[in-house]
């Protein structure tokens, strides 16, 4: 009876421990998973002068810093001037780690400029590099892609009107086929309840324009947007 009664106990402590054991194990696996990641989401920028620097708007006015405001996050902001869709995903290669972020995009305007004189060979050429760069971000952050806003006739005009708004829906189109399918991208598109000719400028937002942008970005994220200090 006293040798059952061992078995027993035995059989039990065995059970325990292997719970524990696997307790453990997967808490381990856990805890390696977020050793990968930051202490808390940030907020990852990549993309052209939009969000590279204050060109016609105000200090502070940029979208994409009343965005950084409204979340609160820690903020790198990987965007550069001049930049191409191929420019970016260049960068979105050499510096991206899977974590948790929100990445916001925004690499229409300098390929709409450059492939000017033949728009329908430079989304072509675009198309599978932006759909590389989402692919490499993976399914970890919340991306959010900006698309292109329409352009005022002035500024159509400083192009010899080589580009138009159908350009401009051909590209805002490609960032469509490139995002569909990817659960964890959103798209904005400034082009709802857009004024080109009070929120663009030398095709760069105005203030307004950044406002516009600002507002949707935290729609999107569903987080207040508050009017910048210096409106």
């Amino acid at each position: 009876m006293s040798n059952r009664n061992e078995t027993r106990r035995s059989t039990k402590v065995l059970g325990k421990g292997i719970a524990i054991a696997l307790a453990l194990a997967a808490l381990g696996v856990i805890a390696a998973a977020r050793d990968t990641r930051p202490a808390s989401p940030s907020l990852y920028a990549y993309g052209t002068s939009y969000l590279a620097q204050d060109v016609v708007n105000s200090p502070g006015r940029r979208y994409i810093d009343q965005y950084h405001d409204a979340l609160g996050w820690q903020f790198h902001n990987l965007a550069k001037s001049g930049a191409t869709v191929q420019d970016i995903a260049a960068t979105v290669d050499a510096t991206w780690k899977p974590r948790q972020a929100i990445v916001v995009i925004d690499a229409v305007t300098n390929n709409l400029y450059q492939t000017r004189t033949n728009p329908a060979q430079g989304i072509a050429d675009a198309e599978p590099v932006f759909k590389s760069m989402l692919q490499r971000l993976g399914p970890t952050p919340s991306i959010i892609v900006v698309k292109q806003g329409h352009l005022s006739a002035h500024d159509y005009a400083l192009f010899n009107n080589l580009l138009s708004d159908a350009t401009v829906d051909a590209w805002n189109a490609m960032i469509d086929r490139a995002v569909a399918g990817l659960h964890n991208v959103r798209v904005v598109d400034p082009n709802f309840g857009w004024d080109p000719n009070t929120m663009i400028n030398n095709v760069h937002p105005t203030d307004a324009g950044e406002d516009h942008i600002a507002q949707l970005l935290c729609a999107a994220t569903g987080i207040p947007w508050k009017p910048p200090t210096n409106t």
